[in-house]
């Protein structure tokens, strides 16, 4: 590819052509218990989901499901794409240790470059979001994701020239993209009841609105939505206070029903990687809200 910068993605809301999905395996009990409550509904809700990707002129990859990976339907986590190839994690909870060596063979086996690999501590792709063109947040709880494995993958950015934000937010959630969700170059649902104050006010100083959302709907997975560029944005249909608010300021919703998954702590933007994603252009000051305050990009 002669243009790296077109080649993967290097923001989530430029328009979305291609992404990696995985069938929930359901036959493998974790740790004594199954990994969802109804995994027969699970995996409903899984086909209705591509289902809809597909309608929005998605095309959909598949990775090989594995009994002993039950985990591996939420692709986000084992890589994350960058402009320059595949960023592949590795994972901090223990029955997911394994998905990292499945994804470099899947990389192997559809020719998909490798960007970095991580290598000290860990690091879980939901918490890493590459929110526009030059600008990478890297969550850090320290139990998924670690502040060696965060200060590594920031160091990788930096020298590509990006700016890199770390994020620390309370270990109850599972990864930073159940508190943000990026529906727009300056926009993004926040939950404002939870990021730190100093984090917010970073955000809003480098030109985003941020939307509120009720602690309550963010852990039914309100923020973590997919952003599939055009004005649209795949939400978990249930989160009624988002998807009625989203439609009010103007986006398009695509409503699918993960019930099972939020269970789990994971929604729609868990269970999709955006491996092709339309060049974002780089954002200008005059792009901005207008109460920005600093933009070095």
């Amino acid at each position: 590819m002669n243009n790296p910068e077109n080649a993967f993605a290097n923001s989530e809301y430029a328009t979305v052509r291609e992404v990696l999905v995985c069938v929930p395996a359901l036959d493998m009990p974790t740790q004594g218990k199954q990994v969802f409550a109804a995994p027969q509904l699970a995996s409903q809700q899984h086909r209705r989901l591509v289902q809809a990707l597909t309608e929005q002129g998605v095309i959909c990859r598949f990775i090989d499901s594995d009994a002993q990976l039950p985990y591996q339907c939420y692709t986000r986590d084992s890589c994350v794409i960058t402009p320059w190839g595949l960023l592949v994690t590795r994972m901090g909870f223990a029955p997911r240790k394994a998905e990292d060596a499945a994804m470099l063979r899947y990389a192997k086996a559809s020719s998909t470059p490798i960007w970095q690999q991580v290598s000290t501590g860990s690091l879980e792709g939901g918490d890493v979001m590459l929110i526009r063109p030059g600008l990478v947040l890297i969550g850090v709880n320290e139990v998924r994701t670690t502040p060696e494995a965060a200060a590594q993958v920031r160091q990788w950015f930096e020298a590509e020239g990006w700016a890199a934000r770390v994020i620390h937010y309370p270990t109850e959630f599972r990864h930073l993209d159940i508190l943000l969700g990026v529906i727009g170059p300056c926009d993004l649902l926040c939950a404002t009841e939870v990021l730190a104050s100093v984090d917010q006010a970073w955000l809003r100083a480098h030109g985003y609105q941020l939307h509120p959302v009720p602690q309550s709907e963010c852990r039914t997975m309100a923020c973590n939505t997919l952003n599939l560029g055009e004005g649209r944005v795949v939400t978990h249909a249930r989160n009624a206070f988002v998807n009625q608010y989203l439609t009010q300021i103007g986006v398009r919703t695509v409503p699918v029903d993960i019930s099972e998954f939020a269970d789990d702590d994971g929604g729609v933007h868990c269970l999709v990687q955006a491996l092709v994603r339309d060049a974002a252009p780089a954002l200008n000051r005059s792009d901005l809200h207008p109460s920005a305050g600093i933009f070095h990009v």
